[in-house]
């Protein structure tokens, strides 16, 4: 019995992968180069974007903005 996934699927699934940690990598470099209101949000966003890198993304990228300090 073959238990690996056709090639039609598993390609599209790894480009959606590497999208997913590549979109994840770049909102983790702007909470690190950010000024948050507190260090807790700072925090919990890089603890979102390492674990759930996909929809963290999504959710940051949504709210995340709202929690950062506002330069002049």
């Amino acid at each position: 019995m073959d238990f690996l996934p056709h090639p039609a699927v598993s390609v599209p699934v790894f480009y959606l992968m590497i999208f997913a940690h590549l979109f994840s990598l770049y909102f983790l470099i702007d909470v690190f180069r950010s000024k948050f209101k507190d260090t807790m949000s700072k925090a919990f966003w890089i603890v979102v974007l390492l674990f759930i890198p996909l929809i963290g993304s999504l959710v940051y990228m949504r709210t995340g903005k709202l929690d950062k300090d506002k330069l002049v």
